[in-house]
């Protein structure tokens, strides 16, 4: 276990983004429980589009996630669509970085 993977206790759900489901909307894998830390904090980054955007929580993840992805707070797996739900939130941008001996990647999801 790396040094970020055990600073990794809050419990968070994620819902990969699927696809479209024909009609406008999309649809969602099964969703999945994982490790995480959950900072609620405001952070400038730029979107895949290269849009300056202020963030409203950045999660720290163990595995990687997805633009337009959804991820909650706690164990929310009962909800197959987190559009349902009010405290999901939508990933604006992912980054994953690995330090220079490649021992500690970091995974940062910007809501």
């Amino acid at each position: 276990m790396n040094m970020m993977s055990r600073r990794l206790k809050e419990t968070i759900t994620h819902w990969a983004n699927a696809g479209s489901d024909g009609y406008g909307g999309y649809t969602w894998d099964t969703p999945v429980t994982m490790k995480a830390r959950w900072q609620l904090t405001t952070i400038l980054f730029k979107t895949p589009d290269g849009e300056e955007r202020v963030s409203k929580a950045v999660v720290y993840v163990a595995s990687d996630v997805v633009v337009g992805d959804y991820l909650a707070e706690g164990d929310q797996t009962a909800t197959s669509d987190p559009t349902t739900l009010d405290d999901t939130w939508e990933i604006k941008q992912f980054n994953r970085n690995t330090n220079l001996r490649t021992i500690d990647t970091i995974r940062k999801a910007f809501m």
